[in-house]
């Protein structure tokens, strides 16, 4: 590689690398209120996806009358996959703790 050329590969490295340093920082806290979320995500095996979308489904009407839930959400893969996701929103933390504690998310 000729010399010229080796100062421009260095120096595009040294400009993707600086890029992407200042791509990881993390981003400023943001104002939530005291507010408390929960994102969570399974898989099952085919042969039992029907039964837990059952159970999902029955956790979440169930979850939605908990003392402090702002809103629940759960979500199932649209193709027939046993893919998914339960999004949760509580007042805080403390109505959180008290929703895991009680029977029906046992």
């Amino acid at each position: 590689m000729h010399g010229l050329a080796r100062i421009a590969l260095t120096a595009s490295c040294i400009v993707f690398a600086t890029m992407m340093a200042a791509r990881a920082q993390p981003a400023a806290p943001q104002q939530t209120n005291g507010a408390y979320f929960i994102v969570t995500y399974f898989e099952t095996a085919p042969a039992s996806r029907t039964q837990a979308a059952a159970f999902v489904k029955q956790l979440a009407e169930d979850s939605r009358k908990d003392a402090g839930n702002v809103r629940f959400e759960a979500l199932q893969q649209i193709g027939g996959w046993g893919h998914f996701a339960i999004l949760e929103t509580w007042k805080d933390k403390a109505s959180a703790d008290a929703h895991g504690a009680l029977a029906h998310t046992k």
